[in-house]
């Protein structure tokens, strides 16, 4: 396989990501970040007033998440700061996500101020 196909396979195989991505931000009305956090100074997939957002999707039917996944989010968020979601979704190839197939990730001291009504900054 040349670099040339190789590259085309990278673009369609990711494709159902960068959809994923721009329809989660939509959903959780956050900004998008420009270059899905590539440049040094805009990190993280989205933004808004209270948290950075990183998102991830998968076309299976599980996601491995890392400790250091987390850690890179609650970083690129305490050096804006911002609290940190990690957004997960379920998608089929187009990047549509499933029925019931989002889900989020914040920490417990977050969730356990959110459900208290206390939206004191958690980090």
């Amino acid at each position: 396989m040349s670099w040339m196909d190789r590259q085309e396979k990278n673009k369609k195989s990711n494709r159902h990501g960068r959809v994923s991505e721009s329809q989660m931000m939509k959903k959780l009305g956050a900004t998008s970040t420009p270059g899905s956090g590539a440049l040094p100074s805009a990190k993280s997939d989205g933004f808004d007033d209270a948290f950075q957002y990183e998102h991830k999707s998968t076309i299976h039917k599980s996601y491995g998440l890392k400790l250091e996944t987390i850690r890179k989010i609650e970083k690129e968020a305490l050096d804006v700061g911002r609290d940190p979601v990690l957004s997960i979704s379920f998608v089929n190839p187009t990047g549509e996500s499933i029925p019931q197939g989002d889900y989020v990730v914040i920490s417990k001291e977050l969730f356990q101020s959110l459900v208290s009504g206390d939206l004191i900054k958690c980090l």
